[in-house]
């Protein structure tokens, strides 16, 4: 991918500046005054006509121009006015934006948003001991820790925390992208960014995403200021948001690495300032958090087993994820533009450049060791709506602004309707209402967290039996383990066999067992418990969709004891 950009870069280079520039080779700028009256003059000229390009013959094939389109059009344009959103598009996407992740705030909570509550109401000490055990870095605990604190443990008051971090992701975004385009298209960067799936996504968890968003936007920001006006207090403030980007997701280094590979290719002038900068934002992470990195990395194997190399079939959920609804606008807006003669908003060549270097470390990482997710790929979506801004906005921005808030309106609302009965609030209080006292609720996966957290709300003292398949899951229930070796099925099988006898000496008792499909361990306990006891589906519960790692509640019961069996 990086190649290809470079070979069009060659053809055509493209501006770093939402102003009008003439092409210049990357680096400081030096132009005389009177080159520059020059310019000027040369630009009043075509004031009326379509703007000039520079392009060689070869752009002209079919194959270098579907490239351009599909990285942005290196073009150079006239001077014009930068005017904002008209205020009425402004107000209305404005209370779009804030009112989008609204609905998600009430929504079930997931295994890891119970994990980070669970984890964050320690004290402090034994919170930084527990978070030095997972995978991730301590700093969004850090500030979750006293938030929990101040506003209590509701559903709503753990995900303001999430929500307030993604509004200040999007103003942050806008901010990026006004360094390089017009105002209008950077305000349609902020919508891209706030109706993307994975930003509303990261709205809903207890988690660290929304805050990777926002730390990712200022660090892209801080990037375009050392790069084009470096000074010393930029140069501390991009390392600074560095330090707490990496203390934040291990996925900070690839924005680092892209943001590295495009400083090395655009901006080679300054390569002392940015090994200093780049070290400085390493060495607090490498110093204080390297050593527990380290033992995280040798105890990972089991709690990153679930994540697998990525696949074609990764491609379609990754770009739905970061494009919502420009993933279908974006590619017509831009073809129509050409078509039409519209005129093109400046790209950065450094901007696909860092997109490029930030993805392609965890892809390959990934094949040695499991490290891509999409969910993760949070880091690098303030980059993706800057540049989806600017391969739409050639089109009418108030069209293209008014599809997006329409598109992403429909989809969020109409969700929001649609209550599933396998979220871990629904499943509690099925379990609530048709578990006796005697019963025993076996759980699957990860899918005991959650609804124990709810269970524990309603009903802290419960006479029935929990247990976790298979049981070493409720030793470290951060994470499942491998659920696809093949050298633990004979464990799983003989843990499956001996907890379906145990089960069927209790006449009278039920077993509610929550399964998921194509999951091991749970096909496993599954033949056990049809050959142990038997299936009641009056009570059976299929799920429309996975959630909380769950695909569906199967019910057994003990046979009933004979006559003859009763006089033993």
């Amino acid at each position: 991918m990086v190649a290809l950009i470079l070979l069009t870069a060659s053809a055509r280079q493209i501006p770093i500046s939402r102003k009008a520039t003439t092409p210049r080779p990357i680096g400081p700028p030096s132009r005389s005054p009177g080159a520059t009256a020059r310019s000027s003059s040369r630009y009043a000229t075509h004031a009326n006509h379509n703007p000039p390009t520079t392009h060689s013959g070869g752009l002209r094939s079919g194959g270098a121009r579907l490239l351009a389109i599909m990285i942005g059009s290196p073009v150079r344009t006239t001077p014009r006015s930068d005017p904002p959103p008209p205020r009425l598009l402004f107000l209305l996407s404005f209370a779009v934006i804030a009112l989008l992740p609204i609905p998600g705030l009430f929504s079930s909570l997931r295994a890891d948003d119970v994990w980070s509550l669970r984890t964050a109401s320690l004290p402090l000490s034994e919170m930084l001991a527990t978070i030095a055990g997972d995978v991730h870095p301590p700093f969004y605990f850090l500030l979750f820790w006293p938030w929990i604190r101040l506003f209590g443990d509701s559903e709503v008051a753990m995900r303001a925390l999430s929500l307030l971090l993604h509004y200040l992701a999007v103003a942050a975004v806008y901010r990026c992208a006004a360094r390089t385009l017009p105002r209008q298209t950077a305000w349609l960067a902020a919508i891209a960014y706030a109706c993307a799936p994975l930003a509303l996504l990261s709205t809903e968890l207890v988690r660290m995403y929304s805050l990777l968003g926002l730390l990712s936007a200022l660090s892209i920001t801080a990037f375009q200021d050392v790069a084009e006006h470096p000074s010393q207090r930029r140069v501390a403030l991009w390392t600074l948001i560095n330090i707490a980007g990496s203390f934040t997701h291990l996925w900070w280094f690839c924005l680092l690495a892209g943001q590295g590979l495009a400083a090395l290719l655009c901006y080679p002038h300054n390569w002392r300032r940015w090994f200093m900068g780049f070290a400085a934002g390493v060495l607090p992470y490498a110093v204080l958090w390297g050593p527990v990195l380290a033992r995280q990395l040798v105890r990972s194997t089991d709690a990153a087993a679930w994540l697998l190399p990525p696949g074609i079939t990764d491609i379609l959920p990754f770009l739905y994820l970061q494009c919502g609804a420009l993933l279908v606008i974006a590619p017509f807006a831009r073809l129509w533009a050409r078509r039409s003669g519209g005129s093109p908003s400046a790209l950065p060549l450094w901007l696909p450049i860092l997109l490029a270097g930030a993805l392609l470390p965890p892809i390959l990482i990934s094949f040695w060791k499991p490290f891509f997710y999409s969910r993760f790929t949070i880091v690098i979506l303030p980059a993706t709506a800057c540049w989806l801004a600017a391969l739409a906005a050639r089109l009418n921005v108030t069209v293209i602004t008014a599809v997006v808030l329409s598109l992403s309106s429909l989809i969020t609302f109409g969700l929001s309707f649609q209550s599933s009965p396998c979220d871990a609030r629904a499943l509690a209080h099925n379990l609530l209402q048709h578990a006796r006292p005697h019963d025993t609720i076996l759980y699957v996966s990860l899918s005991r967290p959650a609804i124990d957290h709810y269970l524990d709300r309603q009903r802290p003292q419960r006479r029935w039996r929990e247990s976790s398949f298979p049981s070493v899951i409720d030793t470290h229930p951060g994470y499942e383990g491998d659920s696809r070796s093949e050298s633990l099925l004979p464990a799983w099988r003989y843990e499956a066999a001996t907890l379906a006898r145990e089960l069927a000496q209790r006449p009278g008792a039920r077993v509610f067992v929550f399964l998921r499909d194509g999951h091991q361990p749970s096909a496993i306990l599954e033949q056990a418990l049809i050959a142990a006891l038997q299936p009641d589906p009056s009570l059976d519960c299929r799920c429309p969709a996975r959630s909380n790692y769950i695909d569906r509640l199967a019910v057994f019961e003990t046979p009933p004891t004979t006559p003859a069996a009763a006089l033993h």
